[in-house]
């Protein structure tokens, strides 16, 4: 999340995990599963790093790797030398752990602009509007990866997994909600095991899902790090160029470029195929008419587009 000086609105990049990085060196870290009784000071899992065990550098890496063998820390080195972005705040959220904060609320409650029916995990939320989640669903939920009619690169995922953390937190830390200690007491572990955190308190963690629970609604803009598959192995590469400009703007505060913003998204109008149906009794004009209706349809916003007359 990139909060721009000059503009009120923020931006949300998006860094594919399988994007090739620079790995630099370092410590291994230990994220340790906490006892409940430990959690008594902040409520986020704390990270401790191995500083006699150490991840040496590599030229050409995963960010995943970088996540998974020196944790938050690593993760973010790679992200700031490669974007050149100072990162100031790390929230991880462990979804296999978020159906325990959930299960201690006795379900979440929240209103969803789209229907959820993934390939993989079948309709988790059939129909658009306020839902009632359990845990198991509340965890689908978040974790919907092949949703039909998502925006690309990530973004429903990424709204999803903030509206569900928003649903937890936004009840939790309520007047009411404070005041119900048993509640608390069940909500307090449960979030130490699903959120790891680098001095961010849950007001501030709160404050995030909010602004991304939707996106486009908040004024929070959405943009991806361009990438292209990596015909090495199974991860991603970065089109340098297109990178650097959008990097370059958010380091100097400037308007995204418009290939960042989405403007020049889309296929290109060579590589589309219309086809045109003749609907009357005529043989015929649906040929002829493709010539008259397509052009200048393409001349008008560039993209070849079917106009019914």
């Amino acid at each position: 999340m990139s909060v721009p000086l000059k503009f009120a609105a923020g931006v949300y990049v998006y860094v594919p995990l399988a994007a090739t990085v620079i790995e630099p060196p370092c410590a291994v870290a230990n994220v340790p599963t906490l006892p409940a009784a430990t959690l008594t000071v902040s409520p986020s899992t704390s990270v401790s790093f191995d500083t006699s065990d150490t991840v040496p550098a590599q030229a050409r890496t995963q960010l995943a790797s970088a996540l998974d063998l020196g944790g938050p820390r690593c993760a973010t080195r790679a992200v700031q030398q490669l974007t050149g972005l100072a990162i100031t705040r790390y929230v991880g959220l462990d979804l296999a752990r978020l159906g325990d904060a959930v299960d201690a609320l006795s379900g979440v409650r929240f209103c969803t602009p789209r229907a959820v029916v993934d390939s993989a995990l079948g309709p988790v939320v059939p129909t658009p509007g306020t839902v009632s989640l359990d845990a198991g669903k509340a965890t689908d939920f978040a974790r919907a990866s092949a949703v039909e009619g998502d925006p690309a690169a990530g973004r429903g995922r990424i709204e999803r997994q903030q509206q569900v953390l928003a649903a937890v937190l936004g009840p939790a830390l309520s007047d009411t909600g404070l005041l119900d200690l048993r509640r608390v007491a069940a909500l307090r572990p449960a979030l130490g095991h699903a959120l790891t955190t680098d001095d961010a308190d849950l007001d501030q963690v709160l404050a995030l899902a909010n602004g991304m629970r939707d996106l486009g609604a908040s004024g929070v803009m959405f943009t991806a790090v361009p990438t292209d598959p990596d015909p090495a192995d199974q991860g991603s590469v970065l089109r340098a160029t297109e990178a650097a400009a959008l990097f370059d703007a958010l380091r100097t505060d400037a308007p995204l470029p418009a290939t960042a913003t989405g403007a020049a998204a889309g296929p290109r109008p060579s590589d589309l195929t219309v086809q045109v149906a003749n609907a009357s009794d005529r043989p015929g004009v649906g040929c002829r008419g493709s010539g008259h209706v397509l052009q200048p349809a393409k001349r008008e916003v560039g993209i070849p587009r079917y106009v019914p007359t």
